[in-house]
């Protein structure tokens, strides 16, 4: 069974006990196998089960197929209460079953993104909304575009408008060779390393004419506008407009009637194309010689010195700042003044020191080192030292007291009452070890019922093994003639046949066969059939197989025939593609088995096993381990057995004590010992209590005997209240 292991290798057998674990280990298992969380996967093992081939509906119309003989996938749909393969997966392929019959998609219910690592063959491409080509688009056929808008790249070895022209515009233009054009309409943009009219000059007419390296040739007419850049010749008439750049005379000056400058007039400082001939400024706007200026800064100067000789070296020296004056007021203002002040902040000395400190007289005043080693040297050190006076505890105590040794060593409460409480002991240990005594045969008493109990458990153990492996003989290559004990073999005993692989019954005269020829209980097999097929081998016995066809299940002796126990024979072929499932079943017969009223007459009912558990539970004492401990009864006084009897043993927890009933009461075993000093008894008796002629007694007291109880003491007994 798919997610189920044999938890034990026994079997049930005629006569034998049957036990409680091995029967709930087997149930708890098979539960398991189906749990909802953790039941069995089908992940091809022997203990979780087989893959799954199949997924189907109810109807086996709509269903997924694992083809083993054909190592793929397939995936049916309901087509008209027909079962209809629609996709396959195989080795390295995704394919329908029919040519252009599956959509990948619908309207409405489109996939995300599509990833195609190598070529996709599309008979035809309508792309609905915008596509992006991050390699090339090679097209071998006609290709017709409303609208192209090419921002990149080449056009090559086309023809653009050899059947139909139209009228194109473009943003550049490039071209290796040359380009004909009959006329151009050029309105804007640059025409780069062209010459025009290099072959037949023509005349030309342009808004704006700009050259990067010049105009080389005449100009003939008007120019209006500006020209810019450098213009070499003879100009003739008037120049109208602003000039920008130099105005050059190949030979000879310039003359200008009157010269407007709106702008600023850049000379070549240390050139000839100076300003010379400046008479004296009289006006602001005049301009000045060098020999005014340099008189004028060098008065400003006079005899500073070098390094402050300059506004920047003033403004230097100041710190570049223009309102120097408050900041050095502000700046004062903050300084601590020699005559002393008031902090407002914190002084961080670091590594510094403040020297010539007076001894401090107000709790706030700093102190110096030889001050504070004067007054640390009157404390008491924590690594100890000696008192020079009394030292009054008043209500307080002193703790962390080690034991005294010498005479004048202080002492601990511990060791005191230690001392105080050493008689106590002494009689409580006394009358202990008394009880003890009695209590330890009454054990021993018990321990050798519980011994001989053990050993007949251990007998009855070893026969009720013996009496399986006579049964079950386990496995062998060869029939046995005897059992494993060297006896004669009895009727109904089974062992493995190794050679065979087949479980065999000894029926008294001679071993058969216990199961079929097939493998376990069923052999499956599914074949995926041919056109008109209709015999697929399978192993049976005859008359015990089921067959499906497509996931259907068909009759036996009406849809196909299967009585051979070596092949099923459909009685219609079957379709190409179609898939035959088929389970053949193996038949056994049981030997010496019992019946259900023979069985319940043999076994012990759950109830009658439960009940001597229960029995065994309250007659032996458990154990922690082979060589712990004897777990015995733990509870409080109030929790004592109601009708104790002699010999019953357990652990007081109200006491902290073990104690033991003598048939009369109950009486501490060992006494109540908390660390090995103290011994603890009950401060009222609560009930009678007679001490023997031929015992004494000891308790710590004071004690009450509460109304109504009575204490007795025998002649000759003794009774001592500390």
């Amino acid at each position: 069974m798919a997610g189920y292991t044999r938890q034990s290798v026994a079997d049930i057998i005629a006569s034998a006990i049957i036990k409680a674990a091995p029967i709930n280990a087997e149930l708890n298992t098979i539960r398991d196998a189906f749990a909802q969380a953790t039941g069995h996967t089908h992940d091809g093992t022997s203990a979780e089960g087989a893959y799954v081939p199949l997924i189907s509906d109810a109807a086996a119309y709509n269903k997924v197929v694992v083809d083993a003989v054909n190592d793929r996938i397939s995936f049916y749909s309901d087509v008209s209460s027909v079962a209809v393969e629609q996709v396959r997966i195989e080795d390295g392929v995704f394919v329908p079953v029919t040519d252009n019959d599956v959509d990948l998609g619908a309207t409405g219910a489109e996939f995300k993104d599509l990833y195609i690592d190598g070529i996709g063959y599309i008979d035809t491409l309508a792309v609905h909304e915008n596509a992006t080509i991050a390699g090339t688009l090679g097209v071998t056929g006609l290709s017709t575009l409303a609208t192209v808008d090419i921002n990149g790249g080449n056009i090559d070895g086309v023809i653009i408008g050899a059947a139909v022209t139209a009228a194109s515009s473009f943003t550049t233009v490039t071209t290796s060779g040359q380009a004909a054009l009959n006329s151009v309409n050029i309105d804007g943009g640059a025409i780069d390393a062209t010459t025009i009219g290099i072959t037949t000059p023509a005349a030309g007419a342009f808004t704006t004419l700009s050259a990067t390296t010049g105009v080389t040739g005449d100009v003939t007419g008007n120019v209006t506008g500006n020209l810019t850049g450098n213009s070499a010749g003879v100009h003739t008439g008037a120049v109208t407009g602003d000039v920008t750049g130099n105005i050059t005379a190949s030979t000879g000056a310039s003359a200008f009637n009157n010269v407007t400058i709106n702008g600023s007039l850049d000379m070549a400082s240390g050139s000839a194309a100076t300003v010379t001939g400046l008479t004296e400024p009289v006006l602001g706007s005049d301009a000045a010689t060098k020999t005014y200026v340099d008189t004028s800064v060098s008065d400003l100067v006079d005899a500073a010195p070098a390094t402050l000789d300059t506004l920047n070296e003033l403004a230097a020296a100041l710190g570049d700042d223009a309102a120097f004056s408050v900041t050095v007021t502000n700046s004062i203002a903050t300084k601590l003044p020699l005559a002393g002040g008031t902090m407002s902040g914190v002084i961080a000395m670091g590594t510094s020191k403040i020297t010539g400190l007076g001894d401090p007289t107000a709790n706030q005043d700093a102190a110096t080192k030889l001050y504070t080693d004067t007054q640390d040297a009157l404390k008491v050190t924590k690594a100890g030292d000696t008192m020079s006076g009394d030292l009054a505890m008043g209500s307080n105590k002193v703790t962390g007291l080690a034991a005294p040794i010498s005479g004048g060593d202080g002492t601990n409460k511990t060791y005191v009452d230690g001392i105080l409480g050493s008689a106590t002991a002494a009689a409580a240990s006394a009358a202990a070890a008394s009880t003890s005594e009695t209590n330890a045969a009454t054990s021993e008493t018990n321990a050798g019922t519980s011994a001989s109990n053990a050993s007949t458990s251990e007998i009855n153990a070893a026969a009720s093994y013996d009496a399986f492996d006579d049964r079950y003989l386990g496995d062998k290559a060869v029939a046995p003639a005897l059992d494993n004990d060297g006896a004669a073999l009895l009727t109904g005993a089974l062992y493995f046949d190794t050679a065979g692989e087949l479980m065999k019954v000894y029926t008294g005269t001679g071993w058969v066969s216990a199961g079929s020829a097939v493998n376990g209980t069923t052999n499956r097999q599914s074949y995926t059939a041919t056109g008109g097929q209709t015999s697929f081998t399978a192993t049976y016995d005859a008359g015990y197989v089921d067959v499906w066809l497509n996931g259907v299940k068909l009759q036996l002796a009406v849809d196909f025939v299967g009585t051979s126990g070596t092949a099923i024979v459909l009685t219609v072929g079957a379709t190409v593609g179609d898939i035959v499932d088929i389970i053949g079943y193996g038949t056994f017969e049981l030997v010496d088995h019992y019946t259900k009223i023979e069985s319940d007459a043999l076994y012990y009912s759950q109830a009658a096993v439960d009940a001597t558990i229960t029995g065994l539970d309250a007659t032996y004492v458990d154990q922690s381990s082979a060589t712990g401990s004897a777990n015995v009864p733990v509870g409080t006084t109030a929790q004592r057995d109601g009708t104790p009897a002699s010999g019953m043993l357990r652990f007081n927890t109200t006491e902290a004590s073990f104690e033991g009933h003598n048939g009369t009461e109950w009486g501490s075993i060992g006494g109540g010992a908390v660390d090995g000093i103290f011994y603890e008894n009950e401060q009222a008796v609560t009930a009678n209590y007679t001490i023997a002629a031929t015992k004494n007694a000891m308790t710590a007291g004071p004690i009450t005997v509460n109304g109504g109880v009575t204490v007795t003491i025998e002649t000759g007994a003794r009774w001592v209240v500390l």
